[in-house]
């Protein structure tokens, strides 16, 4: 094989390499993160301080970082539907966190 060929198949082959991965790149609509943490006490203890939105202040790092932060629990706090809504930082940071799903003791989905 000449030089030119072997250049010519590499620029090929990176050439698909990316084709491929834009391709792919156009699928992508969502993108979900989880994080696990293990927390030391009693599950129970620990599934009510995280599907009760009203215990969120005596954890939550972002009041930390913002203490001036309002917040509101809509809903039945701890079943499914209920939402922290939040405005902090001068009312410029504004949203909501609804539970969508509970799994008693080992789950709590929250979007």
């Amino acid at each position: 094989m000449n030089k030119k060929m072997i250049l010519t198949t590499i620029a090929l082959a990176i050439a698909l390499f990316i084709g491929f991965g834009l391709l792919k790149a156009k699928e992508l609509t969502s993108l979900q993160i989880v994080k696990v943490i293990t927390i030391k006490g009693a599950r129970s203890d620990v599934f009510n301080m995280v599907s009760h939105l009203k215990s969120y202040p005596k954890w939550s790092p972002f009041l930390v970082q913002d203490p001036t932060q309002q917040y509101e629990v809509k809903g039945v706090d701890g079943t499914i539907g209920s939402q922290f809504h939040w405005s902090g930082n001068g009312g410029k940071d504004l949203g909501f966190q609804e539970v969508v799903k509970l799994d008693s003791l080992n789950f709590v989905g929250i979007k």
